[in-house]
């Protein structure tokens, strides 16, 4: 069996990465979402949403 250290070291490793990863996605979101919100957007997706 590998030792407990190299596999919490794996683990955390691996945590970070995807911890980047969602904070990465996330803060993408929250750039759409603040693209949404703007007015001259939002006009725009309603006029889209009516053809």
């Amino acid at each position: 069996t590998p030792p407990i250290e190299g596999l919490m070291q794996e683990g955390t490793e691996y945590g970070l990465k995807k911890g980047i990863f969602f904070s990465k996605l996330f803060k993408q979101g929250q750039d759409i979402i603040d693209e949404l919100k703007k007015p001259e957007v939002k006009r725009v997706m309603v006029v889209g949403a009516g053809y």
